[in-house]
């Protein structure tokens, strides 16, 4: 059955900068980024305007990919951030999550300045 939503942005997982690899890896450290109803709360607390561009997969790590590569270009990965810790605040994977989040490899075209 064809979606009503608009397409989202291809994902190519080959050209993934190795910065958006380690924040999908830390985002998957989160046990609860494995169930796709608990994936739908983190996104159910950003914004709508990005969330409905975001292609679905069954897979966490596809899935993740998708959610992570939109964040990045609507300029949303600091609000990804936010939502995560909000919903789980272990501070080992916060610090994972942030460190992966403010890379020197990250920069403004990836939605963050560096620190």
């Amino acid at each position: 059955m064809p979606s009503d939503r608009p397409p989202g942005p291809h994902i190519d997982p080959l050209h993934l900068s190795p910065s958006l690899w380690r924040l999908v890896d830390a985002l998957l450290a989160y046990p609860r980024m494995t169930d796709a109803t608990q994936r739908e709360i983190l996104l159910g607390m950003m914004r709508p305007e990005m969330v409905n561009m975001i292609s679905r997969y069954r897979s966490p790590r596809v899935d993740l990919f998708s959610i992570v590569r939109t964040a990045q270009d609507y300029g949303m990965l600091q609000e990804l951030f936010e939502a995560m810790v909000l919903i789980d605040s272990d501070p080992i994977r916060r610090l994972a999550l942030e460190q992966a989040l403010y890379s020197p490899a990250n920069s403004d075209e990836h939605g963050t300045e560096s620190e």
